[in-house]
């Protein structure tokens, strides 16, 4: 699963690298790994920073690395905060775009389909 960031509230950053954090855990027997993306300077950046979230991936992309996202069809459009992706075998198989999973319907949505393709 891969997380993309642009200029995500803090609140929603948190609550998705928890919610991750906790799914990885969960799903650990099915080896399920989750990256979260943000480039250099993202408020995103900073609430990372000081969450200890051992089971997340963090990484910042710098240089040639944005690039990436026209690949990966990531808007830059700066409407939109965060773009998540779920994959099975390989192959992308459920997108969320603007998820908020500050509030319990967001964090819903995210856990049925991360349990529905971990199975």
């Amino acid at each position: 699963m891969q997380v993309y960031l642009q200029q995500e509230s803090p609140a929603n950053t948190v609550a998705i690298a928890k919610l991750l954090d906790e799914a990885v855990k969960q799903h650990q027997k099915v080896e399920f790994k989750a990256f979260v993306l943000f480039k250099p300077g993202d408020p995103a950046e900073a609430a990372l920073v000081k969450l200890n979230v051992p089971g997340v991936g963090v990484a910042s992309l710098q240089g040639e690395a944005t690039e990436a996202l026209k690949l990966y069809k990531i808007s830059i459009d700066p409407r939109v905060k965060n773009t998540i992706i779920l994959y099975r075998k390989r192959k992308a198989a459920e997108t969320f775009v603007n998820l908020d999973c500050t509030q319990e319907a967001g964090r819903n949505k995210l856990l049925d389909a991360i349990a529905r393709l971990s199975k």
